[in-house]
Formats: C-alpha cells, sequence, structure tokens
C-alpha cells in the first residue's frame, strides 16, 4: 500500500530544505532561525495571510513584516513556493547585487515583502504603524450598513498586520515603546508572532533577557497566547484564530529549538553558522528528503499554492465588492483617483497657495509653520502624524483635527507619548500604508 503523503509536514521540510540550500550556495546566512521557525511561517501563509501573487501590491492585503530580518532565506523560500515572482535562481543567488534576494528583505526588491527589514526592534515597532493606519483608513472609507448586503458598516480596508520576530527584537527598547502604543490604542488588528528559542547570537539568552515577556505584554494591554511546542501546526493556527477574534493585539509565543534537526540545534553557533554539505546531507535525510539542492515537487508546490488560492479568492471576491460599491457612490467609478488618494500619489502647489505671511513679520518659524501644517491638514487627506508629547513647544498639533484614539480612528493627530524612537519607526510603518505622515520632537 502506497504511503499517505502528510503535506503539510512535506512542504514544511522543503522549505527548510530550500532555504539551507540557499545559504550553503552563499556561503552565509541564518540556517536557525529556518529550522526552528519553518512551522510557523507555513502556518501563517497557508492558513491565515490574505495575498494575492497577481497583484502583490493589492490595498487591502494582509502585510508580513519579518523583523528578524535575518531569516530572509526562510521568507524568500516561502515566496517562492506561495506563486510570487520569485524563480528557484533567485533563490541560487541569494545575497548577491542585483537579484531580488538580498540579505535582508528589502522593500521594492523583492515581490512580497511589505517593509525592509534587519535592524531588530525596527521590523516590530513599524508594524504598529502599519496596523494604526489600516484602522485610520478603514475609519474613514466604509459603506454605511445595508441590510441587504451587510448589516453593520463596511470598512473598505479590514487587514491584519502579522509580524514574525524572535527574542533579539523584544529586548529592543523601540519595540516596547511602540508596543506600548499598540496596546493603548487597541489595535486588535496587529499579531505578532514570537519565536521564542531562548538562545541569541552569542549565547543564551539567560545572560542578558530574563523577563517573562507575555506578563509584560498583558501590563501593555495586549492579549497572549502561548504555544508550547513549535512543531505544532494545529496548536499555532488555532492561536492565530484566538488572536484574529481578540478586541487587542495579540503576541503569540511559539516555543522553539534553534537549528533544529541540525547537529548543533538548540545552541547560539547555529544562528549564523552555515550547515555545509555533509550536515546539510544528514538533515535532509532525517527529513525524509532527497538530496537533490534546490529542489521541490511538484505534488508539493501545488498543494501550498492551491490552499492559498482558495482561501485569497473567498476574501478577495467579498472585498472586491464593497470596494468597487465605495468608489461607484463616493468616487463616481473613478477607480485610478481613488486609487491615487489613498495611496498619496498626488500632488498639491503650496508654494501658490495664499499664506498671508508678511515679510516683516517676527514671528517664530515653528509658529508659522504649525499655521501651515494646520492649512495643509484640510487639503491634504493623507496627511496625520503628532509629536512625542512636545506639539506645544514644537507647534506641530493640527487643530480642528480629530484626535486618534482607541474610540476613533478617524482623525489625524497622534499623541505618541514620550517616545521618540517609536515614533519614528511608527511613523515609517504609516507612510507604508499609503498616508503622508509627519512626527515631531526636540533634536536637542
Amino acid at each position: 500500500m502506497k504511503e499517505k503523503v502528510n503535506f503539510d509536514q512535506m512542504t514544511i521540510n522543503y522549505l527548510k530544505s530550500l532555504a539551507i540550500d540557499m545559504i550553503n550556495e552563499a556561503g552565509s546566512g541564518h540556517p536557525g532561525i529556518v529550522l526552528g521557525a519553518a512551522p510557523i511561517i507555513y502556518t501563517l501563509y497557508k492558513n491565515h495571510l490574505n495575498f494575492s501573487t497577481i497583484d502583490p501590491n493589492w490595498m487591502n492585503r494582509d502585510r508580513f513584516v519579518l523583523s528578524a530580518g535575518h531569516g530572509s532565506a526562510l521568507l524568500y523560500a516561502t515566496l517562492y513556493m506561495a506563486g510570487f515572482n520569485l524563480s528557484l535562481d533567485d533563490l541560487k543567488k541569494f545575497r548577491r547585487a542585483g537579484f531580488p534576494t538580498p540579505g535582508h528583505p528589502e522593500y521594492g526588491v523583492t515581490s512580497g515583502v511589505d517593509m525592509s527589514t534587519g535592524p531588530l526592534g525596527q521590523g516590530i515597532a513599524s508594524a504598529v504603524g502599519m496596523a494604526l493606519g489600516a484602522k485610520i483608513n478603514g475609519s474613514k472609507y466604509k459603506l454605511p450598513k445595508d441590510n441587504k448586503m451587510f448589516s453593520t458598516d463596511k470598512q473598505i480596508f479590514d487587514y491584519n498586520v502579522y509580524v514574525l520576530c524572535g527574542d533579539g527584537d523584544l529586548m529592543e527598547g523601540v519595540a516596547y515603546e511602540a508596543a506600548s502604543l499598540a496596546g493603548s490604542l487597541e489595535l486588535n488588528n496587529l499579531i505578532v508572532l514570537y519565536d521564542s528559542n531562548n538562545i541569541s547570537l552569542d549565547g543564551p539568552t539567560v545572560n542578558a533577557f530574563t523577563e517573562n515577556v507575555l506578563e509584560r505584554f498583558k501590563a501593555l494591554g495586549w492579549n497572549t497566547e502561548l504555544v508550547k511546542d513549535g512543531d505544532n501546526i494545529n496548536a499555532i493556527n488555532k492561536a492565530i484564530n484566538r488572536a484574529k477574534a481578540s478586541s487587542k493585539p495579540t503576541i503569540i509565543e511559539v516555543k522553539t529549538i534553534i537549528g533544529a534537526g541540525s547537529s548543533l540545534a538548540g545552541t547560539h553557533e547555529v544562528h549564523g553558522k552555515v550547515l555545509g554539505k555533509e550536515e546539510t546531507l544528514r538533515l535532509k535525510k532525517a527529513l525524509n528528503l532527497p538530496e537533490n539542492t534546490f529542489y521541490v515537487p511538484e505534488n508539493i508546490i501545488s498543494y501550498f499554492r492551491k490552499s492559498i488560492s482558495e482561501r485569497y479568492k473567498k476574501h478577495f471576491y467579498a472585498w472586491d465588492d464593497s470596494y468597487k460599491e465605495y468608489v461607484k457612490k463616493n468616487y463616481n467609478g473613478d477607480y485610478n483617483y481613488f486609487n491615487n488618494i489613498v495611496s498619496s500619489r498626488f500632488n498639491i502647489n503650496i508654494i501658490n497657495m495664499n499664506w498671508n505671511f508678511s515679510s516683516e513679520s517676527k514671528e517664530a518659524i515653528r509658529d508659522s509653520n504649525g499655521k501651515i501644517m494646520v492649512k495643509l491638514s484640510e487639503i491634504i487627506p493623507t496627511f496625520v502624524g503628532g509629536s512625542a508629547d512636545v506639539a506645544s513647544s514644537t507647534k506641530t498639533y493640527l487643530h480642528k483635527q480629530p484626535d486618534i484614539t482607541k474610540d476613533n480612528y478617524n482623525g489625524k493627530n497622534i499623541w505618541f507619548g514620550v517616545r521618540e524612537h517609536g515614533m519614528a519607526a511608527i511613523t515609517n510603518g504609516l507612510a507604508l500604508t499609503g498616508l503622508r505622515p509627519f512626527c515631531s520632537t526636540f533634536l536637542a
């Protein structure tokens, strides 16, 4: 009798194999996260992340941020197997100049990459901005309830933002600054998958990082989940489902083994050390894979892509009906015009506007600038921002515009609090959603 194929497990195994082949071919990379976190990224892409490989810039796609950017080989292998515009030859040129597979993910270079990452902590912090941007746009562009189509207001933007981070990300202060604001604003469309393996580049995290991460996030106003076995994709899947139903942002701690399956598993050495030929052959044998490099059977690829496509299409067609109805009602069916507005693809000639400033004025520049910003906020629909608790001094509060709060995202003033580093990263994330954000603080 022919043995039944466990397609989920074999797809995960081939993801690992592809990524390890990439690292071996390049002569550098990070195999530890590949072998430890493959079940996490597989579960996310197969069962949850809504995206289109045909239109990777679809405005209402879910966003994925690999905050642990050193795990790029795992991401590229996943994108290739999911059907994005990457070839096996691109994977073979991992970390080489001129190819869409750089050592760390780069926005605008690789199809399917939503943000450039590398410096730890920046990814999760900017993802807070992306989640907030989704909330702002969702509150602004929506169809009023219609019992024939839907019983509540239908938001045109209702996507989730997912993050894969590691211990190092959560040691960075910028991550906690941003996470604190995310909790205060109840950004329940933000889901962080924490690859928790208790190892960093130089050694065990017990040497420097002993806090209870989930308890800290609870104190920040987050929902928390714990998956004790990082190979248990059913447990990971259920945790993500609970996160999507939460009224708060969620962090899911997934206990993994760095470099799982290799002879260096559970040690800091496997974090950034190339496995090499002999170790790779031994690993592939243990994973029940052929020795071939850069090889994935067609039935495995088809299974992964079909699973994604069937789920995505249901979500997309339902959204597309609402999108077309909204543009028809509010923009006379001019899709290009609406798309340009929400993406800030427009120009406004502010030089020739009548500002009524006198050349003899002795007004402080920051006071004049404040007046200009207030005027811009009235004519630029995507203009939002705030300060690190210094708006009263920098004059950057947009008077007559609403504040953005957990109860009302349809505003233009963001209260960042005294969180300069988090503010800057969040602003980057806001820009990635199509907004034209600003932030303000003192340089000295």
